[in-house]
């Protein structure tokens, strides 16, 4: 996939009639940019992991450029091949922010009355 052929999907999408639609790279399997009918253009890649079908948010389009969200989909599609799973690590990492978040830190925010 390449960006001079993004009017070609743009014009394809438009016409589809569906909510969402996902383009699917040529080179790289799993890797592709997700259309949505509201507007957003979104890089994801596809990916198994122990039988089971995980979606990873690469970012959005255009702030990542085709080139840098072709490199990250290649480097967690490197941590599948190792064994781990980029999106579980994802969860993880947001669980843990979630869970250091304490009364005393909501109290520390808001302005005393």
């Amino acid at each position: 996939m390449s960006v001079p052929n993004l009017p070609k999907i743009e014009s394809d999408f438009a016409g589809c009639n569906r909510a969402d639609r996902i383009y699917w790279d040529t080179e790289i399997a799993g890797f592709g940019l997700r259309f949505r009918s509201g507007g957003t253009r979104t890089w994801i890649l596809q990916y198994k992991v122990h039988g089971a079908d995980r979606r990873y948010t690469l970012g959005p389009y255009p702030g990542i450029a085709a080139k840098t969200a072709r490199t990250m989909a290649q480097d967690k599609l490197a941590e599948v091949w190792q064994g781990r799973d980029p999106q579980q690590a994802k969860r993880d990492a947001k669980a843990k922010v979630q869970s250091q978040i304490t009364l005393r830190v909501v109290i520390d925010k808001f302005p005393s009355l």
